[in-house]
């Protein structure tokens, strides 16, 4: 019997074998018909009336009731009782099932299994990058294996992720994970990625135009949506519970796990035994890996992907291999640079002496110590104390690293020494600088103005014997007649009162620094010289300060509180009697 496929074939060839005016040969005809095992007076048939419709020419078609009864009753033999029995079937049961897959199979497998069957049953447009780092793709998985971590005390199943790339199918990055992967992670694995390695003296790395990534909570944090977009590069999320369309890093997640752990003791893929344990768990945990162990082989593993593993998708050739194959240039970046531009950003914070204090804790500036007092910007990252980046633009277009307190190696402090021996050395070269320059000044205006400058004041020299050392070296100074108005007397010391002078063996009194501006007189105005007022009698001779006294001890074993509350008291009840205090004699009475 002939499909209605094949009938329609036959009927197209037939069109096409037309005469231009418009007639058919018999003899073609009658071998179209014989070649489609179709009746010649059929075709004959069909080319005067037209082609029949599918629905008339197969009978039966099915119709959306039909599926929702399919999904009603989850069996298709239900579904026709019900729809056979309504009269709205006349076919049979096999006829039925036959016509329910062939009209559309993804309804039919999504009305018996629901939202799943219906992805695996249809087709899908396949996106192909136009060149090496056009597409980037990450995402996570819990690796089915026990591994032991230093200081735990039972073994663990680590977290994985990796970072592809979609045009060569490289694996660019892959990170152990002790937890679950957070926001830090990510960026930590795109870092990593985007700095690249070498194979084979191949370079595989640079900034990838666009990085597609599911809905996970911590691929669409604060950190990986400005992380990115900083670096200029661009998020394509997927849509909500559409896995397939990060279908490739899906499937190298499955493949890295089958070949990556094969052989590894205690893997949980190879089922589990009767009495529930996986069947290739060691009986001692010592026999179990490490997680340092397990880092190294995810490593061999790796280098083995991109270098030695020829894929049927890349027409039998190796990543490394595909990755050559394309001349588009690279876009590299420091380290340092994708360390900041992935972290989080912060407030702004004023550099201390004691250096940045962020998150109750002190963060050092090693490499760029010398700007305290001034407002920074911070970057940091959530899980990570160790150190923080900060800048003093928002931009961060110059920026350094800042480590925790408790982090500072031995290379960090000597460092920082270094750095403060050399800023110690420039503030002395400029002080020298500075002294030079202040007595050549001072040489120059001694010899064209024998007058004393405030620059070099006689009385900062002095000698153990009293005498300046200026005296020794201007003797007309010494013999210059001081001025005789009020603030020179003070300034010389000559101006003092005989009957305030002290006899011998009595205390020296303290000079009156009260002094009143005296009213210069003609001769004085405009002489343009400089008042020098000394309020000491001679730095030679010791000035005798005295001391307030003491207030009275207390009597001993009784508090002061007490005492004065007890002559507090004394002297209400004098009161309330009428009497008064007696008061101390005055001294000139005495």
């Amino acid at each position: 019997m002939t499909s209605w496929s094949e009938r329609a074939a036959a009927y197209e060839a037939a069109c096409r074998l037309r005469r231009g005016d418009g007639s058919w040969s018999n003899d073609s005809l009658r071998q179209l018909a014989d070649l489609y095992n179709i009746g010649y007076s059929t075709l004959r048939r069909w080319l005067k009336d037209g082609f029949p419709e599918p629905a008339a020419e197969r009978g039966w078609m099915p119709t959306p009731e039909d599926y929702v009864a399919v999904a009603t009753h989850l069996t298709v033999q239900e579904a026709w009782r019900e729809r056979h029995d309504a009269g709205h079937v006349p076919v049979t049961y096999q006829t039925y099932c036959r016509r329910l897959k062939e009209v559309d199979r993804g309804l039919f497998e999504s009305a018996l299994h629901g939202h799943e069957a219906l992805v695996r049953n249809r087709l899908y447009l396949i996106g192909k990058p136009l060149h090496r780092n056009h597409t980037w793709g990450f995402d996570h998985t819990e690796l089915p294996v026990w591994v032991t971590i230093p200081r735990f005390k039972d073994p663990i199943k680590p977290w994985m992720t990796i970072v592809t790339d979609f045009y060569s199918r490289s694996l660019l990055s892959v990170m152990l994970i002790i937890g679950r992967p957070t926001a830090e992670t990510v960026a930590a694995a795109l870092t990593e990625a985007a700095v690249g390695r070498v194979y084979d003296g191949t370079f595989i790395g640079g900034l990838p135009v666009q990085v597609q990534y599911d809905n996970a909570k911590e691929h669409l944090g604060e950190v990986i949506a400005k992380g990115i977009a900083r670096l200029g590069i661009v998020g394509v999320p997927i849509d909500n519970h559409a896995h397939w369309q990060n279908g490739q890093t899906e499937t190298k997640v499955g493949l890295l796990q089958r070949e990556a752990l094969r052989g590894v003791p205690g893997v949980t893929l190879g089922g589990f035994t009767r009495s529930g344990t996986p069947r290739f768990m060691p009986p001692n945990r010592g026999d179990l890996w490490g997680i340092e162990k397990l880092a190294r082989h995810l490593d061999e593993v790796r280098v083995h992907w991109n270098v030695g593993r020829v894929q049927g998708v890349l027409q039998g050739r190796a990543p490394v291999t595909k990755w050559l194959s394309d001349d588009t240039e690279l876009v590299e970046i420091g380290e340092d640079s994708l360390v900041a531009n992935m972290m989080k950003e912060g407030a702004s914070h004023k550099i201390l002496t004691k250096g940045v204090f962020f998150r109750n804790s002190y963060y050092t500036p090693v490499d760029d110590n010398h700007r305290a007092g001034e407002d920074v910007y911070v970057r940091y990252l959530e899980r990570n104390a160790d150190f923080i980046a900060i800048s003093p633009t928002r931009e961060f277009n110059h920026f350094t690293f800042a480590i925790h307190e408790d982090r500072i190696t031995t290379a960090n402090r000597v460092k920082l020494m270094q750095t403060r021996a050399k800023q110690e050395e420039m503030a002395r070269r400029i002080d020298a600088d500075a002294t030079s320059r202040r007595l050549h000044g001072q040489a120059v205006s001694t010899d064209s103005e024998p007058t004393w400058s405030a620059v070099n004041d006689p009385a900062d020299d002095w000698t153990p014997d009293g005498s300046s050392t200026s005296d020794r070296d201007h003797p007309a100074a010494v013999t210059q007649e001081p001025p005789s108005d009020l603030w020179g007397d003070i300034a010389s010391g000559s101006a003092v009162d005989e009957s305030t002078t002290p006899g011998a063996g009595e205390p020296e009194p303290e000079p009156d620094l009260t002094v009143t501006a005296a009213k210069s007189g003609p001769a004085d105005q405009g002489s343009g010289s400089v008042t020098v007022i000394n309020t000491e009698r001679s730095r030679a001779t010791p000035v005798h300060r005295r001391k307030a006294p003491l207030p009275p001890a207390p009597p001993r074993g009784e508090h002061p509180a007490r005492t004065k509350a007890r002559a507090s008291r004394a002297a209400d009840r004098v009161a309330r009697r009428g009497l008064s205090t007696p008061k101390p004699p005055h001294p000139e009475e005495k």
